[in-house]
């Protein structure tokens, strides 16, 4: 009788010692799983963002393409427009991997009123200021995110946006300074 109450015992302990092993292993996994979910996150948050930010970008470039009266602006808008297009792509196909990830809610849609209802120099003049901060947006965005980011291509993709907007940045500078001198 005693024999069958210690086999009972150890049956009766044998799922609980698996079962701690596992949850053992599993917390141990879980907490691998959720850093990587987390990466992952991240890198779906910031293609979310910076997607959102892009199609910001092409929408105003569209506008200063038919409404520009800066040569230069209007090259930089048509380059503006082709490169991000391309990169709205390219994170679109990224964005792919992280489809067990949903996208969160979009931010409020830029007001372009005032570029709207702009024309000439005025336009070239307000379109360069409301695209630095624009810009600067990005950078900001990409260089919050970019040490969070898990993926190389996605990370390496951020911070060659650091650099294209500050130079582009810059560019819009000056032609804001010129378009204010003509108006």
């Amino acid at each position: 009788m005693m024999f069958k109450k210690l086999i009972v015992c150890a049956l009766l302990a044998l799922p609980v010692s698996f079962s701690y092993a596992n949850v053992t292993k599993s917390q141990s996994g879980h907490k691998d799983h959720k850093t990587s979910q987390q990466g992952m996150s991240q890198d779906a948050q910031f293609l979310d963002s910076f997607s959102t930010h892009h199609r910001e970008g092409i929408e105003m470039a569209k506008l200063a393409e038919s409404k520009a009266t800066d040569p230069e602006l209007k090259r930089m808008a048509s380059k503006m427009l082709k490169d991000q297009t391309l990169e709205l792509e390219q994170m679109k196909q990224w964005r792919e991997n992280y489809s067990d990830i949903q996208s969160e809610e979009a931010r409020p849609q830029m007001d372009m009123s005032d570029l709207q209802s702009a024309s000439g120099s005025e336009f070239d003049k307000k379109f360069a200021e409301k695209m630095v901060q624009h810009h600067r947006d990005g950078v900001e965005l990409a260089k919050n995110m970019s040490p969070t980011l898990k993926n190389e291509k996605i990370k390496s993709f951020a911070e060659k946006s650091i650099t294209k907007q500050n130079e582009e940045i810059k560019q819009l500078r000056v032609i804001a300074q010129r378009s204010g001198k003509q108006s």
